[in-house]
C-alpha cells in the first residue's frame, strides 16, 4: 500500500500476534526501512519469534555487542550502529573499553539474562533500559513530570498505549505499576489488566529483541560519552597512587552516568570480574588494571539525585562546581559527573575530609525531593528529602556531616534557607536522616520566630524612636523645613 509517499507493509509481531502497518521504504527516494526479503522470511521469523535459553542468550548478547561496537553502517536497520541519530561506534572510536559493556550487561541482567524482566524502577531487560524518573514520581502521582524515555532510543521501537513521557498510560501495561511499589518487579500484563487485550511488550527473550535492547543500552552509554564534555578528555590524572589514562577517565566516567547508583563504576569491576564465565573466549587478563581502578575509584562517592522543580548542584569548599548552574552543566572536577536530564550529580573518589554543600535551586514553584548519598570503603548512608516546597531562584543550601549521619543524630544536616517575603534575613535549620516537607515548614518558622526573638532591645528602641520622629515630621511639615544640615544628617546616620 502507497500512503503518505511511503510504502507500506501489513506485518505481524509472532511474539503477541499483533498487527499493524510499517513504513517500508519511501515511494519518491530509494531508502527502505524494512527489507522485504521474501527469500529469508523464515529466517527473520525464527529470530523474531522463537524465544531463547539463557545458556544461548548469553551467545546473543554477545555477538550484539560485538556487532554494534565494531559496526559503522548508517543504513536504516535495527542492525546498523549510526542509522538515524545513532552514534555507536563513537563507543570504540573514542576508546571506551569494549569488555566493560560485558560488566556491565551482566552487572544488570545477569546471570539469567532475561531481556522480558522489568524491574520495581521500570528497568528493561538485558540493558535495564529505564524511562526517567517514572518510579520516583509515582510517590507523588506527578506524572506529569516525567520528560525522557530510553525505551527503543536507538532500536525506535514505540508502543503509544504504554507511554510515559509526561503520561501514566503506561500503568496498563505492568503489574503494581503507578504503586510507588519497590518490592515487586514490573512484570508486562494484559492491557488495563483485561486478560482479552493483548500483552505489550518493548523486549522479549528473541534474538532480535535481546539486539534490539543492547542497541538501545550501547546508544545510551554512547551518549554519556558526549556529557560533561568526556569525548574532550585528553589527559591522565593521578589519585591515590594510580594514574588514569584519558582512554581510563572516558571508560570510567560513561560507566559510572550510565546508572544512577552510588560507586556504580566498582559493581561494574566486580562484575567485569566475572565476564569469562558467561561470556564465551572473553577473558580479563589484559584489563586488570582497568579493573583495579575502578574498584578503587568507585569505593569512595557522593551523590546526589534530585526529583523536580530545581536544578542540583555540589559545590566544594574551594568553589568548584559540579551540577547544573542556571541551566548549565559544569564539572570542575577530574571525577564530576551530572545529568541533566536525571537530575543527578556524583563526585567519585572525594578528596579526604573535603567539604561539600548541595545547592538545590527551584526553576518554579512546586514541591522537589532530594536524596544524598555517601559512600565510604563501600559502607553507605543516606539523607532523604521529599515535598519540599520551592519557586523560581530559590536556593537552598544543605551541609551534611556524614559521620554525624551516620550515626543517626538529628542535627546532621544544616539547611540554609534564603531570606524571602516570610523571613527578612537568612536562617538555618538542622535535621537527621530525614526531612518530610511538613517538617521543614515548621523547623522554618520556628527558626523565623527565634530570630525575631532575638532582635537586640536598643534596636528595636531605634526603630521605634524612628517611626515616631517619623509621625511628628508628619504632624509638623513646617518644622522639618527648618532643620538645619548637621541635624539632618545626624538623623541620617541613626536612621
Amino acid at each position: 500500500m502507497v500512503e503518505d509517499n511511503y510504502n507500506w507493509y501489513f506485518v505481524t509481531d509472532p511474539t503477541d500476534d499483533i498487527s499493524g502497518w510499517m513504513k517500508g521504504s519511501s515511494a519518491t527516494t530509494t531508502l527502505t526501512y524494512l527489507p522485504n526479503h521474501y527469500t529469508q522470511q523464515a529466517s527473520y521469523e525464527a529470530t523474531s519469534s522463537d524465544m531463547l535459553a539463557s545458556t544461548t542468550r548469553r551467545v546473543v548478547i554477545k555477538d550484539a555487542i560485538d556487532h554494534y561496537y565494531n559496526g559503522t553502517t548508517s543504513t536504516p536497520s535495527l542492525y546498523s550502529s549510526d542509522d538515524e541519530l545513532n552514534y555507536i561506534s563513537h563507543l570504540k572510536a573514542e576508546d571506551f573499553v569494549q569488555k566493560i559493556i560485558y560488566g556491565i550487561a551482566l552487572r544488570e541482567d545477569g546471570p539469567t539474562f532475561d531481556n522480558e524482566k522489568v524491574t520495581f524502577d521500570y528497568g528493561h531487560g538485558v540493558m535495564q533500559i529505564t524511562p526517567y524518573q517514572v518510579f520516583s514520581h509515582e510517590s507523588t502521582s506527578n506524572w506529569a513530570e516525567n520528560t525522557g524515555d530510553n525505551r527503543g532510543v536507538a532500536s525506535h521501537i514505540d508502543i503509544p498505549p504504554c507511554a510515559t513521557n509526561a503520561s501514566n498510560l503506561y500503568v496498563n501495561c505492568y503489574t503494581y505499576a503507578g504503586d510507588f511499589d519497590s518490592v515487586h518487579t514490573k512484570a508486562y500484563k494484559p492491557y488495563a489488566g483485561n486478560s482479552n487485550n493483548p500483552t505489550y511488550k518493548y523486549y522479549s527473550n528473541t534474538e532480535q529483541s535481546i539486539y534490539a535492547n543492547v542497541k538501545d543500552g550501547m546508544q545510551i552509554l554512547s551518549q554519556k560519552l558526549y556529557v560533561n564534555n568526556n569525548d574532550n578528555i585528553s589527559t591522565s590524572t593521578t589519585s591515590g597512587g594510580y594514574t588514569f589514562t584519558a582512554s581510563e577517565r572516558k571508560t570510567i566516567l560513561a560507566t559510572e552516568h550510565y546508572n544512577g547508583a552510588c560507586g556504580y563504576v566498582n559493581d561494574v569491576a566486580s562484575s567485569t570480574e566475572t565476564i569469562s564465565t558467561y561470556f564465551p573466549g572473553v577473558s580479563t587478563g589484559d584489563i586488570s588494571d582497568l579493573i583495579e581502578k575502578m574498584h578503587y575509584i568507585g569505593n569512595n562517592a557522593v551523590c546526589a539525585q534530585l526529583h523536580s522543580p530545581a536544578e542540583l548542584a555540589i559545590v566544594t569548599g574551594d568553589g568548584k562546581e559540579v551540577g547544573v548552574i542556571n541551566g548549565e552543566g559544569r564539572s570542575d572536577l577530574p571525577f564530576g559527573i551530572y545529568d541533566k536530564e536525571q537530575k543527578f550529580v556524583k563526585i567519585l573518589n572525594p578528596e579526604g575530609e573535603a567539604k561539600y554543600s548541595y545547592k538545590v535551586t527551584g526553576t518554579a514553584s512546586g514541591k522537589y525531593g532530594l536524596d544524598l548519598t555517601f559512600k565510604n570503603n563501600g559502607e553507605t548512608v543516606t539523607f532523604v528529602a521529599r515535598d519540599i516546597p520551592t519557586s523560581s531562584g530559590k536556593t537552598h543550601e544543605y551541609n551534611v556531616d556524614p559521620v554525624a549521619l551516620s550515626e543517626g543524630k538529628d542535627d546532621a544536616v544544616t539547611i540554609t534557607i534564603p531570606a524571602d517575603e516570610t523571613s527578612r534575613e537568612p536562617r538555618t535549620i538542622k535535621v537527621g536522616q530525614r526531612l518530610t516537607g511538613q517538617e521543614f515548614q515548621e523547623k522554618a518558622e520556628k527558626a523565623i520566630k527565634s530570630s525575631e526573638a532575638e532582635i537586640p532591645a536598643n534596636i528595636e528602641s531605634e526603630q521605634e524612636s524612628s517611626e515616631n520622629a517619623s509621625d511628628s515630621d508628619k504632624q509638623n511639615p513646617v518644622a522639618d523645613t527648618s532643620t538645619d544640615l548637621t541635624s539632618t544628617s545626624t538623623s541620617k546616620v541613626e536612621e
